[in-house]
């Protein structure tokens, strides 16, 4: 098999497919591209290889020749001399991972009730005693409409009753939904964790719902919290955790946008359970709120793709840069200070300063500058857009928002003594373990800004810093 370059801005792309069983070719040199945000329907008779194709997607079926890409992302095999070679089983059971997948038959036992199927996975992972998950599952059945068919068996369902109860076992979250290509679309579903929901309190428990603040008015700040392109969804890595968070401790997710300001009031007022929108840990904050941190707060440096110039986290290599960054932010203070440093070195850098972010990109890719400096998320979104650009941008290294003796973190913020840090910290912490954290942050782009843990209340900008 020969490779070819996939199609960046695709979410899928199939090139060339060819599949045959035995003396049958039931896939013959298929290719089809899918644009995010998109709905595809594959239609044919019985037996033309409508689910063979979607089986190679994920690579259950693995085809004679051609290839498939999701977000880019070779599946099943990578280049090797310019040929493909297949992947270990490991590799491949990683990437299914992160394709939602519902196979035909609904993977149902025939055996179990309705109800059962559905409590099957909390009990079996642990994460659930069977009475709960049972409890449980009722409530997830009554969601989807089904609630009076707990008894039924799988045979005596119609076909889209079988698939509701096949994606009523936990809560589905969509990663990354009408992003504007600023996310890979991944669908993660989290099943409600009864040890880490009995740690709520018990009003927010028995209510069912977490209130999720986020401030993103008026304009919002890709790509971590904006308005999506269907102009009504609120997107982005903040919401999206605050939802998966929402699933693991069992609770519906209810996110209310606001402005910066009146997110705090509704914080103060009991309003909002716990907000989710970049908010930097402060010892002055601390005086207030209790945290949970999820992100590291990095800034970071964008230029030129085809720039080989590396940060490689040495201000010495700034030397000689000319340097865009905005007026009155935390980074225009850091990248003064290093300019004193070379300055008293014998060196300097070249500060520029441009009235917004398209002025600076004009700046960077007319080459009248080297490097932009900025918040790291930003840089990141910013990256996205201009992938299919005739100048194409990179990261070239970050740096702690917080200074070099300290890394800043970002947390989910909740009203002091709310007794919410640490269960939300506990859910941060089971989707790290489980894997669901890594793909939240790969689909927006900020692996960059992983953490290991997350801490209840850990150390913040000092109150001479915030």
């Amino acid at each position: 098999m020969t490779t070819a370059t996939p199609t960046r801005a695709a979410a899928i792309e199939v090139h060339d497919v060819h599949k045959w069983y035995g003396r049958q070719q039931v896939l013959d040199g298929v290719s089809l591209t899918l644009r995010p945000g998109t709905v595809t329907a594959i239609l044919g008779p019985s037996g033309s290889g409508k689910s063979t194709l979607l089986r190679v997607v994920n690579h259950l079926e693995k085809p004679e020749s051609g290839y498939v890409s999701v977000g880019g992302e070779l599946i099943g095999v990578q280049r090797h001399g310019g040929r493909l070679k297949e992947l270990s089983e490991r590799a491949i059971l990683a990437q299914r991972g992160r394709i939602g997948f519902v196979f035909q038959n609904f993977n149902l036992f025939p055996h179990l009730t309705v109800l059962d199927n559905v409590a099957a996975a909390p009990v079996a992972t642990g994460s659930m005693p069977r009475p709960q998950a049972r409890a449980r599952a009722r409530e997830l059945l009554e969601r989807v409409g089904l609630g009076d068919r707990t008894g039924a068996y799988p045979r005596q369902l119609s076909g889209g009753q079988q698939q509701r109860v096949a994606g009523a076992g936990g809560d589905t979250v969509t990663v990354g939904a009408v992003s504007n290509g600023a996310a890979g679309q991944t669908e993660l579903t989290v099943p409600a964790v009864e040890a880490l929901r009995a740690q709520l309190p018990a009003a927010v428990r028995e209510r069912g719902e977490l209130v999720i603040g986020v401030g993103a008015l008026p304009a919002g700040f890709p790509p971590l919290a904006y308005v999506g392109t269907d102009q009504k969804t609120l997107t982005g890595a903040e919401p999206d955790l605050g939802r998966l968070v929402a699933a693991a401790l069992g609770l519906k997710p209810v996110v209310k946008n606001s402005t910066w300001e009146n997110l705090f009031v509704g914080i103060d007022s009991g309003k909002v359970d716990v907000a989710f929108t970049n908010v930097t840990v402060t010892e002055e904050r601390k005086k207030k709120y209790e945290f949970a941190s999820y992100r590291q707060d990095n800034l970071a440096f964008e230029t030129l793709k085809d720039n080989p110039w590396n940060f490689g986290g040495d201000y010495r290599n700034l030397a000689g840069k000319t340097v865009a960054v905005s007026s009155g932010t935390n980074q225009e203070k850091i990248l003064l200070e290093w300019q004193k440093k070379l300055q008293a070195e014998g060196k300097d850098i070249t500060v520029k300063y441009f009235p917004d972010a398209n002025s600076t990109y004009l700046a960077l890719s007319g080459k009248k500058i080297d490097l932009s400096f900025g918040p790291n998320p930003s840089i990141a979104y910013h990256i996205t857009q201009t992938a299919s650009s005739n100048a194409p941008t990179r990261n070239a290294g970050s740096f702690s928002g917080a200074g070099e003796s300290l890394q800043g973190l970002i947390a989910a913020t909740a009203k002091k003594d709310s007794g919410l840090a640490k269960p939300v910290a506990e859910a941060i912490n089971h989707l790290v373990k489980n894997g669901q954290y890594a793909q939240l942050l790969d689909a927006w782009n900020l692996s960059n800004e992983a953490v290991t843990t997350s801490e209840v209340d850990p150390p913040g900008l000092p109150v001479t810093n915030s």
